[in-house]
């Protein structure tokens, strides 16, 4: 059964029916599985759905939905999220309409990775009754028959008969010698390894890693056998080798199947001394743990957690190695079956009181917060300890509690920072700082529901002060986030009684005025504040932009000559102060950059012609917000240009861009053409350069070609603009073309003509 050849004529078919989207999407689809390319696959998934069902397509559901769970399942290890989706999944492929699809099959490797995932050992039994009942129904001529055989080999490798699953694979390997598909063998690489590495036959196995990492081409597997070869080199002594092999962590990161592979080779690596198995180290591993318990991933989270304590107890760290212990005996208890996990973690609890009995330690509780902050050091698991001591003493020290929070994120332990915090903030809840820090941090994450509850629980205890401010700062920012900025005003207004006077507030409340359009009274504050204020800042800026807006030039010039302008005389400022960038964005959400003319403080007039069909901006007044973008030009770096935000367009420019193509006329001749376009008010843009040429198919001939943008303000004649290009474009020996704007007024015969020559010269 050739899964690959159904796929391939269903594309075929797919495109013959009008369906090329949907075909797109399938072949892309695989792709972006085996080259790890999560984010892109999430993106098409739920659209090729879409347009399986409507298609009514039950097979081609299949497909995709199998494909998701590959990616959810096999590479993430979404296992608990997922596992809903692969049951259903296996229902979808018993049923009549789907059960002959030749995915149907692969169906069951979802489910079995999903149980493997789980708590492999807890399942192993389930896994290779249902990997066997499936090796039952196909044979080696199917390409599923080597990722089923590898499934009943991982179940017998994680029921402790490794060398089953060695003499299993082997004869898998024959059967695909027999069916003419030796070469398909390297897919029972990975498993291969696996059961030699559990065996204990390190140099066999680090043979078989070697040859299929330089014989894969899958993305994937590629990592898989790299960190194979990476760890059986550091368990054999040879470090700067492993080192070598060793893919940079940021390749393993978005991957959770690679994160057993990687912590098992670096483990290796720190207990060798081959590299630093220190508490950055510690902080990665943490993070990996916290990923695959968060999934459901339990057994492999526990393997990771028994590295980081044997790693800290070596380095004499252990605070970590019982933190290491505590998640372990969280756990435990989600596994299907201990199968001696318990024991391990009974005999790691020996291990860390040994190791305390053997540790003296001579630290004293300090005598002061003071003191205790005078003993801390770059390294967060030592200062987690010094900070327990300090914070035991000085419990409402709350200096101590943001440090310790801050030591906690540097060891990834993000949870218990917060946690942490929480905790002080309900002991005392008069600690600003900690407020603050912790509310803060909620922002940076986007948890701004989050920041509203903690805020507003501290104003119902209706305080005074900094706290106050402090809540009502956090609600504000909050609601601004969600960009619900007039929800934000009430705070910022009692913030402002709070902090009478208070520049910042007054500068926010006037741009949530101009951005509600009461401009009028934006500029009234801003006029105050500039009354207040003796010297320039950017409430002058901010003054410049409302007043534009009101056309209050008057007191943008007032401002500009506040702030150091040169700017002479009455009335609007149309001036050319050099080149800019604006930043627009359309209606439909989409975001352009367009190239523009400064003609003022805050204005700017768009000089950048657009593509037929796309927005057309050219031509625009723009007032755009004072603070660029990007950040001023560096030492030497030349042909720099300030990128705004535009605000608002004051004036549109109400042109229109139509296409021109073909055999360049020469120069002489362009320029003409220019001129005459110029004299109608319509700009040539020309967006070719001396490496666009045009071939006439009947002699093979290579000339020069243009091809350019021509923009037509409001109100010039399509008609009259035709016949211009007409009388400049038309020759026969260097004829151009401009499709669009025959089109536009629906001259079939010149359609026809012009159609002639972009088939002549195959523009």
């Amino acid at each position: 059964m050739d899964i690959w050849r159904w796929v391939h004529d269903l594309q075929r078919e797919l495109n013959e029916s009008g369906r090329p989207r949907l075909a797109e999407l399938t072949r892309r689809i695989p792709g972006h599985v085996v080259n790890h390319e999560h984010a892109q696959l999430d993106a098409i998934v739920p659209e090729a759905l879409a347009l399986a069902r409507e298609a009514k397509s039950p097979w081609l559901e299949l497909f995709i939905r199998h494909w998701n769970l590959q990616s959810r399942i096999l590479h993430r290890h979404e296992a608990t999220a997922y596992l809903p989706e692969a049951v259903r999944l296996l229902e979808l492929a018993s049923r009549d309409e789907a059960r002959d699809c030749p995915q149907s099959v692969c169906v069951i490797q979802d489910l079995a990775g999903c149980y493997a995932e789980l708590d492999g050992p807890g399942y192993a039994p389930d896994r290779i009754a249902v990997a066997r009942e499936t090796l039952a129904r196909i044979d080696a001529k199917w390409p599923c028959f080597t990722c089923i055989s590898s499934e009943y080999a991982y179940g017998l490798i994680d029921d402790g008969r490794a060398a089953a699953a060695v003499a299993f694979l082997d004869a898998q390997a024959e059967a695909l010698v027999g069916a003419g598909r030796g070469a398909a063998t390297r897919h029972l690489a990975t498993a291969r390894t696996e059961a030699l590495f559990r065996l204990d036959r390190l140099d066999e196995a680090l043979a078989v890693a070697l040859r299929a990492r330089e014989t894969e081409t899958d993305v994937n597997d590629q990592l898989t056998h790299a960190l194979d070869a990476a760890r059986l080199l550091a368990r054999l002594g040879r470090c700067e080798e492993a080192l070598l092999a060793l893919p940079p962590f940021d390749r393993i990161l978005p991957t959770p199947s690679l994160y057993e592979r990687w912590t098992q080779a670096m483990h290796a690596l720190a207990l060798a001394l081959a590299a630093p198995g220190d508490w950055k180290l510690e902080a990665r591993f943490f993070e990996l743990e916290t990923k695959l318990a968060d999934s459901g991933v339990v057994r492999v989270a526990i393997g990771i957690a028994h590295r980081r304590a044997e790693l800290a107890i070596a380095r004499d760290r252990l605070g970590t190695a019982e933190h290491a212990a505590a998640s372990i005996r969280a756990l435990v208890p989600r596994l299907r079956r201990p199968l001696g996990a318990d024991d391990d973690l009974a005999r790691l609890d020996t291990a860390i009181a040994a190791a305390r009995e053997a540790v003296k330690d001579a630290r004293h509780p300090p005598g002061s917060a003071e003191l205790a902050l005078a003993q801390l050091t770059s390294d967060p698991e030592t200062d987690l300890e010094i900070l327990a001591a300090g914070r035991a003493r000085f419990p409402d020290e709350e200096r101590l509690a943001i440090i310790a929070a801050s030591a906690r994120r540097a060891l990834s332990r993000h949870a218990e920072a917060e946690a942490g915090l929480r905790a002080h903030l309900t002991a005392f809840p008069g600690a600003h700082g900690v407020l603050m820090t912790l509310g803060q941090s909620l922002l940076d994450q986007k948890r701004s529901p989050e920041a509203r509850a903690l805020a507003e629980a501290s104003l119902a205890a209706e305080p005074k002060g900094e706290i106050a401010v402090g809540a009502h700062f956090l609600l504000a920012t909050a609601y601004q986030q969600e960009d619900e900025r007039e929800k934000a005003r009430p705070h910022l207004e009692a913030m402002l009684a709070l902090e009478p006077g208070n520049l910042r507030l007054e500068l926010l409340l006037a741009s949530l005025d101009r951005e509600a359009g009461r401009l009028e009274e934006s500029l009234a504050r801003l006029d105050r504040l500039v009354e207040r204020e003796p010297r320039a800042g950017n409430h002058d800026w901010d003054r410049m932009v409302t007043a534009t807006l009101l056309g209050r030039w008057d007191a943008v010039r007032a401002s500009a000559i506040r702030i150091g302008m040169n700017v002479q005389g009455e009335g609007p400022i149309e001036e050319a102060w050099g080149l800019c960038r604006i930043e627009l964005r359309e209606p439909d959400g989409e975001v352009g950059v367009h190239h523009a003319l400064r003609t003022g403080p805050v204005t700017a007039r768009i000089l950048e012609v657009a593509r037929p069909r796309a927005p057309q901006h050219y031509g625009d007044e723009i007032v755009f917000e004072a603070a660029p973008r990007n950040p001023a030009p560096g030492a030497g770096e030349e042909n720099h240009t300030y990128l705004y935000p535009a605000i608002t367009t004051r004036k549109p420019g109400e042109y229109e861009s139509y296409l021109l193509d073909g055999v360049h006329p020469g120069a002489e001749r362009l320029e003409a053409l220019r001129a005459d376009l110029k004299a109608r008010g319509c700009v040539l843009a020309v967006q070719s350069d001396a490496t666009y040429v045009v071939t006439e198919a009947a002699t093979d001939a290579a000339r020069p070609g243009l091809l350019a943008y021509l923009a037509a303000p409001a109100g010039c004649s399509r008609r009259e603009l035709h016949d211009l290009l007409a009388r400049h474009g038309g020759a026969d020996e260097s004829p151009l073309v401009w499709p669009g704007l025959a089109q536009a007024l629906e001259l079939t015969g010149e359609l026809e003509r012009q159609a002639a020559i972009i088939e002549r010269f195959g523009l």
